[in-house]
């Protein structure tokens, strides 16, 4: 399992000025205070109408941490703190999900262009859908040449949740073309395709920068 955000700027702030205040300082003050063993974020390279939100965060947690109420923690209060220096609280949804490699290992797709394709279910019962969505996604996959990698991310039910998407295919290209991409109906439930940029952090310095987690 993992965890992943839609993070969205403040209004009176431009995608960029978002994405450099995240890479250069909120992101470091993440890993001093969690002890994450995966910590990416993915930010929208091009606006889109389609899109409510300008990053997709993936996060991983150290199997022994044990947080107890992670809302009313110091270290979670200190993040938020920061949260409203350039991100718009009331648009962030978080979810849990299940997540499948298709094709390819991650390590051959640094600095490869990527893609995330999002899903949403009409009136479906979520887990026949997500059945058909991996499935279709499995098929159209094998069909495709230049792709490194794929994996499919399906969402945890959950009602408290306000997460959107109920399935999430990435992509690492090995060129720039988006020929490939599919359009709106081409799979069940595709709703928005977008080039992301990508920064993941490496697991040994987020060993090497976490300090204490403040319960």
């Amino acid at each position: 399992m993992k965890s992943i955000s839609l993070l969205t700027r403040r209004n009176d702030l431009s995608a960029s000025a978002f994405k450099r205040y995240y890479e250069d300082i909120h992101c470091w003050l993440g890993m001093q205070h969690f002890p994450f063993t995966r910590y990416t974020r993915n930010h929208v390279a091009v606006e889109s109408a389609a899109l409510d939100f300008d990053c997709l965060s993936e996060f991983g947690m150290d199997p022994g941490f044990r947080g107890g109420d992670v809302m009313r923690s110091r270290s979670r209060a200190l993040m938020v703190d920061d949260e409203l220096k350039f991100m718009n609280p009331e648009r962030i949804r978080v979810a849990t999900v299940r997540e499948q490699t298709l094709l390819g290992v991650t390590d051959d797709t640094m600095g490869c262009p990527r893609y995330l394709l999002l899903f949403q279910r009409a009136d479906a019962d979520l887990e026949n859908y997500q059945t058909a969505v991996e499935q279709a996604a499995k098929e159209w996959v094998a069909k495709l040449s230049g792709v490194r990698h794929a994996s499919l991310d399906l969402r945890v039910a959950n009602a408290q949740s306000e997460f959107p998407y109920d399935a999430l295919l990435w992509l690492a290209m090995d060129d720039e073309s988006t020929a490939v991409l599919p359009q709106l109906g081409e799979l069940p439930g595709l709703v928005a395709v977008t080039a992301v940029t990508t920064h993941t952090t490496p697991e040994a310095t987020l060993r090497e920068n976490f300090e204490a987690y403040l319960p």
